[in-house]
């Protein structure tokens, strides 16, 4: 596998155990190994980390940089997601797909399965571009 640019989960993202797999322009894909905290209380992978997913690989595969050294960053600005199956453990992953846009705005789809290859969840997002913000 080609070594990714460099990209630290920070935040939310970070505490929730995403792993980015692949990355390249219009196109990301995000793992997580379920564990008892991204469980609901029936059992099961809760909606919000689904959700999540998919907004953050929805957002990746529109930021992906495309200059050396120069980071790119987005928030979002609206997002649907559908809770389509179950899982109650072991390696889910969400791939995203750029669709469209301009200089400020683009859109993403995503999908996030488990791995016997159940279709979770699918959404979209519209993001907005932003400036790098410092710390």
């Amino acid at each position: 596998m080609p070594d990714l640019p460099s990209e630290e989960f920070r935040g939310f993202n970070k505490e929730l155990g995403f792993r980015m797999v692949e990355w390249s322009p219009d196109h990301a894909v995000l793992t997580l190994e379920v564990e008892p905290r991204h469980l609901n209380r029936s059992g099961i992978v809760h909606g919000g980390i689904l959700a999540t997913m998919i907004d953050a690989a929805g957002s990746y595969a529109g930021v992906y940089p495309l200059e050396p050294g120069r980071t790119r960053r987005c928030i979002t600005v609206s997002m649907t997601t559908s809770f389509l199956g179950q899982t109650k453990s072991g390696i889910i992953t969400c791939t995203a797909h750029r669709k469209g846009g301009g200089k400020t705005i683009f859109t993403a789809t995503a999908e996030v399965k488990a791995d016997d290859g159940t279709l979770l969840a699918i959404g979209q997002g519209i993001y907005r571009y932003i400036a790098e913000i410092p710390r």
